[in-house]
């Protein structure tokens, strides 16, 4: 029989849970130096997609902007080519008169013509932070709100692993995406071998996520094989490989030894991904804990919603901004550290199963409604003979007045079908009782009602024992 990892009631830091807190606050210190700093030295102003020997311009982080054009490929500065940027992990000399208020050329491919323009260097400021920061579909308060979740749970259990790996896991990830992104892809590589090093280690500990969410896994709720027989060995491995891969590549300027540990921890994750929920689901009948892997699946699942739902629902409303696809990814991402944190702090767990009950219905009911939509718009289309470039208000009518006929029959038969094929228990109770109401409802002799009550109560609650009692009021 497992054994349930039970949260400590202290809350108080030992020596793990500081050495946690040291390294999450730590990043986000380096992090934040790392921008301040780099934003005191020259720039042209643009953000570049790196491809190949040359680099395209995305767009300005700077008002106003130096003469680039988004779609430019840039390929000299004064007369010196751009390093190659299939693999760059060795910072490149800057141009001699790179600095800030000097006019430097920039030999560009325009439209499949070189041009030549004069870009002056300039120092960016803190409102061109956050032009960048806008710029990258980021919305500041679901990362503040990544961190608030991370820090507030890991107080609240500090010396559990899981709360401690949830912390180390939201601190990276945000951090990359408040500060590490804005430095990505502007002034190409002309940077000081210093910041240059720096930079790259800290967005390099990419490969050490893998790790700690593998971590996670064998963790929470239940520690698992190899944690449970070989877990100095197994922990050394999961974080030595990436560590050996790290040093080797910054040591020799190849990106080989990194990318041949990223791709087994990727591997590594899925498996036990799949593994660890097909063990827990055979295994666990505890009912906090399965709830605790209710909450986790739920979590994972919703940053996979977030990536693919915005495309889908821009596919069928064209019109649809991308502003508003930005909230969606970012909600949906900020799902993960919600669930994580609940599963965690064992709050409110029992209502899990509510929650994926209604999610699937809604799913599974806004897909049929679309499908139904749309059909009716094209099939109205057709009837009424108008084009698909000039829709009749009618058809629009029609259609919304066919969907809203629909949506209380069809959510029913949803709910039932959902029911039978994923919640057959309930269901099953679900039907008794209501049999056991029209029996109520017609039945006049006591003897017959009571034996179909205690037949109710034993198949909807399965009592070891049961018993009736009926008060006589004659006596």
């Amino acid at each position: 029989m497992q054994r349930q990892e039970r949260p400590f009631n202290n809350r108080s830091l030992n020596g793990g849970s500081w050495a946690v807190l040291l390294l999450a606050l730590g990043y986000i210190l380096s992090a934040m130096l790392l921008v301040g700093y780099a934003y005191q030295l020259p720039s042209d102003g643009w953000t570049f997609d790196t491809n190949g020997d040359s680099a395209t311009a995305i767009a300005p982080i700077t008002n106003p902007a130096t003469p680039l054009s988004p779609g430019d490929q840039l390929l000299a500065v004064d007369g010196t080519a751009v390093p190659s940027t299939d693999v760059i992990l060795r910072p490149a000399p800057p141009p001699p008169n790179w600095q800030i208020g000097q006019t430097v050329e920039y030999t560009v491919l325009r439209a499949g013509q070189p041009v030549n323009l004069k870009v002056t260097l300039q120092k960016l400021s803190f409102a061109d932070f956050l032009r960048s920061y806008r710029l990258g579909g980021n919305i500041w308060l679901t990362n503040l709100l990544w961190y608030v979740i991370g820090f507030a749970v890991f107080f609240l259990r500090p010396r559990d692993t899981a709360a401690r790996l949830l912390l180390l896991f939201t601190t990276y990830w945000n951090t990359v995406n408040v500060f590490m992104q804005r430095i990505e892809g502007w002034n190409y590589s002309w940077r000081p071998p210093g910041y240059f090093y720096t930079g790259m280690v800290l967005n390099l500990l990419w490969v050490f996520m893998f790790g700690m969410m593998v971590h996670f896994v064998l963790t929470f709720p239940l520690r698992k094989w190899p944690l449970t027989r070989r877990p100095r060995l197994a922990l050394g491995l999961l974080y030595g490989i990436p560590a050996v891969s790290l040093a080797l590549a910054l040591i020799t300027g190849n990106f080989t030894f990194y990318n041949a540990a990223l791709l087994p921890m990727i591997t590594i994750l899925v498996i036990a991904l799949v593994a660890a929920t097909a063990h827990n689901l055979w295994r666990v009948h505890d009912r906090v804990v399965r709830a605790q892997i209710g909450w986790v699946a739920l979590g994972i699942a919703s940053p996979l919603v977030g990536a693919f739902g915005p495309p889908a629902i821009a596919w069928i409303f064209p019109a649809l901004e991308a502003t508003l696809s930005n909230w969606i990814w970012n909600f949906a991402s900020l799902l993960l550290p919600i669930c994580f944190g609940i599963a965690i702090t064992r709050y409110r767990l029992f209502d899990i199963d509510v929650i994926i009950r209604k999610t699937l219905v809604y799913a599974v009911l806004s897909g049929l409604l679309a499908l139904v939509y749309f059909g009716s718009v094209v099939l109205l289309q057709n009837v009424i003979g108008r084009t698909a470039d000039e829709q009749s208000p009618l058809v629009i009518v029609i259609s919304t007045l066919i969907i809203a006929a629909l949506f209380a029959p069809m959510r029913q038969r949803v709910q039932a079908f959902i029911d039978r094929r994923f919640y057959r228990q309930k269901y099953d109770a679900q039907q008794i009782l209501a049999q056991f109401a029209q029996t109520a409802r017609d039945e006049v002799e006591i003897e017959a009602l009571t034996s179909e009550l205690v037949h109710v109560v034993q198949e909807t609650m399965q009592p070891a024992s049961i018993s009736l009692w009926i008060k006589n009021d004659a006596l």
